[in-house]
């Protein structure tokens, strides 16, 4: 295996470690163990855990939120963006269920390098899509309401399930083998929640 592929099947390897653990709980041999080497050969390519844990984190984070701003700056309808952006989340977290979690709890215990890998973004509500709602606002095509607000509804209605999962199952009566579907549903329910909600003028 070549420098370029151990470092891979390491980073791989941690990222599992990580988003499950966080920095606190993860160990280096575990991430080791994961990767299938041992742990020198960990040490000699990532020297300490605190330096492994920091490009994961901003990898994770860069991928996220890529892709969300890949979906709020497309071309199209305001209401497209909102199926989109729905769909976004639901497929990205399905795909990656620890993420949402590991990245609230270390953007609380590393709150300097979040701003550190935000800097110069141009922020959510300066994309295209949420310039299209303030220009229907202004033309009264669309009902007025705090953009923040609607961005804050919009994830924390999608996020919130993930994260609160046995929570939500136990509360609403949902088996653990249907909940996957409820998730998938989420899509459709909140878009058009949403939709509706911005167009009842």
């Amino acid at each position: 295996m070549d420098d370029t592929c151990t470092e891979s099947v390491i980073f791989q390897a941690a990222i599992k470690v990580f988003q499950k653990k966080g920095l606190a709980g993860a160990r280096m041999q575990e991430i080791a163990d994961e990767a299938g080497i041992n742990k020198s050969m960990l040490h000699y390519y990532f020297r300490t855990k605190d330096k492994l844990f920091l490009e994961v984190f901003r990898s994770s984070l860069r991928e996220f939120i890529g892709g969300l701003h890949s979906i709020l700056d497309q071309e199209g309808p305001w209401e497209e963006s909102i199926r989109n952006l729905c769909g976004y989340y639901i497929e990205f977290i399905s795909k990656n269920p620890d993420l949402p979690l590991f990245l609230i709890n270390e953007m609380h215990q590393q709150p300097k390098e979040y701003l550190k890998l935000v800097e110069g973004d141009q922020g959510i509500l300066k994309t295209r899509f949420f310039k299209q709602l303030k220009a229907g606002m202004k033309k009264g095509e669309i009902r007025k309401a705090d953009l923040a607000h609607l961005y804050v509804s919009l994830t924390s209605s999608i996020v919130f399930p993930f994260i609160g999962g046995p929570m939500i199952q136990r509360t609403v009566e949902i088996s653990k083998e249907n909940f996957p579907k409820f998730l998938k549903e989420r899509n459709n329910f909140v878009s058009d929640m949403l939709i509706i909600y911005l167009k009842s003028v």
